[in-house]
C-alpha cells in the first residue's frame, strides 16, 4: 500500500460518496465519479465511501491498489 505524505502547506480535497442499493448503475456511476475526481484534480484526494454492505466489497475491489 503506498502512503502519500503532504507538506502542511498543501491542500487535500475530501471527497464524500453516498452509494446504495443493489443495482449496477449506481456502481458504475460511482467508480466513474472517483476515477474522474482522480483524473481532473492536482491535489492529493482523501474519498471518504458510504456503502450498503452489498457494495463495500465491490468497492474494495475497484480502488485496490
Amino acid at each position: 500500500m503506498k502512503y502519500h505524505y503532504r507538506s502542511r502547506n498543501q491542500e487535500v480535497v475530501h471527497l464524500a460518496l453516498a452509494a446504495c442499493g443493489e443495482e449496477v448503475d449506481r456502481f458504475e456511476e460511482a467508480t466513474t465519479l472517483l476515477k474522474s475526481a482522480v483524473l481532473f484534480t492536482t491535489y492529493p484526494i482523501h474519498f471518504h465511501i458510504f456503502a450498503d454492505d452489498y457494495l463495500k466489497p465491490k468497492f474494495e475491489e475497484e480502488v485496490r491498489f
